[in-house]
């Protein structure tokens, strides 16, 4: 039997502190219509180094198990997509996940504080928290979409009164992709059904075919979060975090053709109370025109200590280097200068839950690389 995607039972729409739920869990200001987006005006912005940064709040209400939840679905957001969620600072507009009534989020950027509600403990799942986000960044369900009725027939007759909206056809852009069954936006097959042992929804042509999960995005998610926020090929990032034993950090320079192509760089996010990363191929030669992140996301503060240190030295670090943040994108102030050559650098803590670690290479040479090891303090 398909895994269900029921996020929200109640009669639609319904009135929850100020706002229409609408859809199934897509809450509607009642001084605002969700449904228009005049020039892309509801979309996440996106900044001068290429990431889409939504800052965040979590209320403290929840358990360390249940914010794990949300860290792991911001990592697999942030794993696949240019989207960043970040922890808030002083930005104007940032979601808030609180434990509201129920599992619902608004569609896209509304502007200021923007309530995501995860009542705990029901929706603190990993996916849950990952389809809320997809809603905050502008997007409806799958078998909204304006091309529903190709591929799966809704049986009316079974929906329960009062939940017809939860199967709408609504004015979506598709982005040019294939209607996706897997998505982890889909209903599952008996949702909202008067009788659970029929369907309210029926793939078109093959009935059998499964729908609605609630444990990862599909590849067709993840397409179109690229698409629409234009991350290019991020959708190829890798999610691998390394792991070697700390090595000798004598000079190995070597040269290598200028005509190969980048390489594939690892952009990810690490929430783990303690762990240790590293340069690509570490302790092997680092490849050229590398560029990769690395942010961390705490709840104090972020020690990291640097256990290898090997990249080729440069006036000014003006080619290799690693460079730390105080902060998670670039725009924060680093916490030192530029870092290359073979001397192991003093640890750095943060002065926030958040540190970002970038690496750079460029096409000339390569050497054994970085290996560092941080803990949440």
């Amino acid at each position: 039997m398909d895994k269900i995607l029921q996020i929200n039972s109640a009669y639609a729409p319904q009135i929850s502190g100020g706002r229409f739920i609408r859809y199934g869990d897509i809450a509607e200001s009642l001084m605002r219509n969700a449904m228009i987006c005049p020039g892309d005006g509801c979309f996440w912005p996106k900044a001068s180094d290429g990431f889409v940064y939504m800052p965040f709040t979590v209320s403290p209400v929840y358990s360390p198990s249940e914010v794990r939840a949300i860290q792991r679905a911001i990592a697999d957001v942030a794993n696949s997509t240019c989207v960043r969620l970040v922890p808030r600072t002083t930005e104007v507009d940032y979601l808030s996940f609180q434990s509201l009534d129920g599992c619902w989020s608004y569609f896209g950027k509304t502007g200021g504080e923007q309530a995501v509600s995860l009542q705990s403990p029901t929706c603190l799942l990993k996916g849950v928290v990952i389809h809320e986000i997809i809603h905050a960044l502008g997007f409806y369900h799958e078998h909204n979409r304006s091309d529903r009725d190709k591929y799966v027939k809704v049986i009316w007759s079974n929906v329960q009164p009062g939940e017809e909206d939860q199967f709408s056809i609504l004015p979506t852009n598709n982005l040019n992709t294939k209607y996706d069954y897997g998505s982890i936006m889909h209903y599952g097959r008996y949702d909202f059904a008067v009788n659970p042992s029929i369907p309210t929804l029926e793939p078109i042509p093959d009935p059998s075919v499964r729908m609605g999960q609630l444990s990862d995005m599909s590849a067709t998610d993840i397409l179109k979060i690229n698409r629409l926020y234009g991350c290019g090929g991020s959708s190829n990032m890798e999610t691998v975090v390394q792991t070697s034993p700390t090595t000798t950090t004598h000079s190995t320079t070597t040269t290598k053709p200028t005509t190969k192509a980048a390489p594939s760089c690892a952009n990810v996010v690490l929430t783990a109370p303690f762990q240790r990363f590293n340069s690509p191929n570490f302790p092997s030669l680092y490849p050229n025109n590398a560029n990769c992140q690395w942010l961390i996301l705490g709840n104090s503060k972020v020690l990291l200590t640097f256990t290898a240190m090997n990249i080729q030295l440069t006036t000014n670090c003006m080619a290799d280097y690693v460079q730390v943040y105080d902060g998670s994108s670039t725009l924060a102030k680093p916490l030192s200068p530029r870092l290359c050559g073979y001397t192991t650098p003093p640890p750095l803590t943060s002065t926030g839950p958040s540190v970002l670690v970038v690496f750079h290479s460029d096409a000339s040479l390569q050497n054994l690389g970085f290996q560092i090891s941080y803990r949440l303090l």
